[in-house]
C-alpha cells in the first residue's frame, strides 16, 4: 500500500488549488472539532465513522478513525 506522501499528485496540491468563498471563516482546530460534532448530529458519522480530513491553509487537519467523532475535544 502506498502512502500519500509518495502521492506526486498530493506532493504537489496547495491550497490556491482549491477554489473558497471569501466571506467563509478560515479553518482552525476548534471548528474542525465542532464540524464533527455536527456531521455525528447530522446522522452523517456514526460511532467511529471511519475518518474526514481537510486541507486549509498549510495545514492539513485529519479526524481520528477509531474514535466517536461527537466526544472529539480540543
Amino acid at each position: 500500500m502506498s502512502s500519500f506522501l509518495e502521492d506526486a499528485n498530493f506532493l504537489q496540491m496547495s491550497p490556491d488549488d482549491f477554489t473558497h468563498a471569501q466571506d467563509e471563516e478560515a479553518m482552525h482546530l476548534d471548528l474542525f472539532v465542532q464540524l464533527m460534532a455536527q456531521f455525528y448530529e447530522c446522522g452523517w458519522m456514526k460511532g467511529t465513522g471511519g475518518a474526514l480530513g481537510c486541507i486549509a491553509q498549510d495545514k492539513l487537519f485529519i479526524s481520528p478513525s477509531a474514535l466517536q467523532k461527537e466526544r472529539l475535544k480540543t
